[in-house]
C-alpha cells in the first residue's frame, strides 16, 4: 500500500510542476455563465421562474432544491434576477475564482431547479459548475484572465489528488 501512495504521489507531484493557471477554465467558466445570464437578460423572469412552493398541484420539494436563491428570496423575484445577474457579470469579468465559483454553482443549481422552462443546457451548466469547484478553489488569482506562471506549489498532496480527480471527471 506504501508503494502505491508513494508512486501516486511522485505521479501528482510531476502533474503540478507542470500545471499552470491559464485563461482556458476562465473561458469555460465565462461561457457558462453568459449563457445563463441571456436567458435571464432576455426573458420576463415570470415567464421562466416560479417560486418553490407556488407551483400548483406541488407539495414536496427536495431538500437540495430549497437553497435555490429563487426559493430564499420568493417574495421579491426580480430582485433575485438582478442579484443573479450581478453574479453572472462577476463570473464573466474573471474577479476571484475561488469565490465566484461557488455563487456561479449557486445561481445555475438555483435556475435549474426553479426554471418552469428547461432545456438541458441549464442542466449541464449546473453540473459542470459544480464539478469546477474544486479546480477553482485550488486557483489563487485574483482574476481568471490572467496566467500565473508559477506552478501549483501552496498545496498538499491530498488536494493535488483532489484536483487531479476533478479534472478526470471533467473529461469523462
Amino acid at each position: 500500500m506504501q508503494l502505491i501512495n508513494n508512486r501516486l504521489e511522485h505521479f501528482v507531484e510531476g502533474l503540478s510542476q507542470q500545471w499552470r493557471w491559464t485563461n482556458t477554465i476562465g473561458i469555460a467558466r465565462s461561457v457558462l455563465a453568459l449563457g445563463t445570464l441571456i436567458t435571464l437578460l432576455f426573458n420576463n423572469v415570470f415567464d421562466l421562474l416560479e417560486p418553490l412552493g407556488m407551483r400548483a398541484g406541488v407539495e414536496n420539494f427536495s431538500s437540495m432544491a430549497k437553497i435555490s436563491i429563487y426559493n430564499l428570496l420568493s417574495g421579491n423575484i426580480v430582485l433575485t434576477k438582478w442579484i443573479s445577474i450581478a453574479i453572472l457579470l462577476l463570473v464573466i469579468s474573471g474577479w476571484r475564482p475561488r469565490i465566484t465559483c461557488i455563487l456561479h454553482w449557486w445561481v445555475a443549481f438555483s435556475f435549474s431547479s426553479s426554471a418552469m422552462v428547461l432545456d438541458g443546457g441549464d442542466q449541464i451548466t449546473a453540473t459542470l459548475t459544480l464539478l469546477l469547484i474544486p479546480i477553482c478553489l485550488m486557483d489563487s488569482r485574483k482574476w481568471h484572465w490572467s496566467n500565473d506562471p508559477h506552478p501549483v506549489e501552496a498545496f498538499s498532496t491530498r488536494q493535488k489528488i483532489a484536483g487531479l480527480a476533478a479534472l478526470c471527471s471533467l473529461a469523462v
